[in-house]
């Protein structure tokens, strides 16, 4: 399961039963970017795919026609009446059961947890770095400084398959006239075929091969 499922999952928890819109889910696992709402879809089958039984098994995340998802299973605790104990021994405390459902929920979000945890949060981190490079980018213009460009290498380091710093750095290397000859279209390249739907990493790659290739089309 990848990232955008794992965090998926997260919004979906948090809302408690009540429906998260496909909207809301698009803003927070694609940021100001615009994508087909296919790629949510495929977002939320994976997500369904490892925490669910696909053989006529429960259903966690419960689709609501032309709205959006919301968490089916929910959770109960039944706490039986304590035992009549003579004074002297204390009452045993009670167990607590949960529905089927809600262990197979918690299982799901542990294995997740344990499989993407780490790389979830490498990844906020290393796309916050890339972000504050392409802004500073944006403001530096005609001249790029080295710090820019080092913040976008260290977001790659962090993270080498974020499409956001690969298209970054692509356009560092353009403006900052310091790399070879076809690095920077490998790099724009690279960050496209990381994420198709980035629009920025689109617009990097075009400009990159208009004003430095010549390729017009």
């Amino acid at each position: 399961m990848n990232w955008r499922s794992f965090e998926a999952l997260g919004i979906i928890v948090e809302a408690r039963g009540e429906v998260v819109s496909r909207e809301r889910l698009m803003e927070a696992l694609w940021p100001e970017v615009r994508i087909e709402e296919s790629s949510l879809n495929q977002c939320i089958s994976l997500l369904r795919k490892a925490i669910e039984d696909g053989e006529g098994g429960v259903t966690i995340i419960e689709t609501i026609a032309r709205r959006g998802y919301r968490l089916a299973a929910t959770v109960s605790e039944e706490i039986p009446e304590p035992e009549t104990t003579s004074a002297t021994q204390p009452a045993a405390k009670p167990p607590r059961r949960f529905t089927a459902v809600f262990v197979v929920l918690l299982t799901g979000v542990a294995i997740a947890g344990l499989i993407t945890g780490n790389r979830w949060f490498e990844r906020r981190q290393a796309l916050k770095l890339a972000r504050e490079g392409l802004i500073e980018l944006r403001d530096s213009r005609p001249k790029v400084g080295g710090d820019t460009v080092a913040k976008l290498r260290k977001a790659l380091q962090q993270f080498p398959r974020l499409p956001l710093a690969c298209a970054g750095l692509a356009e560092a290397m353009v403006r900052s006239h310091d790399s070879l000859p076809h690095q920077p279209v490998a790099m724009a390249e690279k960050s496209v075929q990381l994420d198709p739907d980035c629009a920025e990493c689109q617009g990097i790659l075009g400009w990159i091969l208009l004003t430095g290739e010549w390729k017009w089309k």
